[in-house]
C-alpha cells in the first residue's frame, strides 16, 4: 500500500486481509505511544483496531461486526509521541 498524506511513514505493508502494518521512518522513543486508526468503507460498518505498537511500526485491523478481518476502502491512522 501507499500512504497520501504522511509524516513519518515510510511504508505501509499489506499483512492479508484487513490488516495493515504502518512503518516509521524515525522510531518512537518507545513501544508505548499514543495511537488510534479508523477506516473507510461504503456500505457495511467496520471497526478498526490497533492491534500491535512497536516503537518501529504499528499494525491495523479492519473487521467486519461479525468479527471477519476485511479489507477497507481506506485505513486512516494517527501516533504521537517522542522519538527515539
Amino acid at each position: 500500500g501507499s500512504a497520501n498524506v504522511s509524516y513519518n511513514v515510510s511504508s505501509i505493508s499489506d499483512g492479508g486481509a484487513g490488516i495493515a502494518t504502518a512503518n516509521w521512518t524515525t522510531a518512537f522513543s518507545g513501544d508505548h505511544y499514543g495511537a488510534s486508526a479508523t477506516c473507510l468503507i461504503t456500505g457495511a460498518p467496520r471497526i478498526a483496531t490497533v492491534n500491535s505498537q512497536l516503537s518501529t511500526s504499528m499494525r491495523i485491523d479492519s473487521w467486519t461486526v461479525a468479527p471477519v478481518l476485511t479489507d477497507p476502502t481506506s485505513f486512516l491512522f494517527s501516533a504521537f509521541g517522542d522519538f527515539s
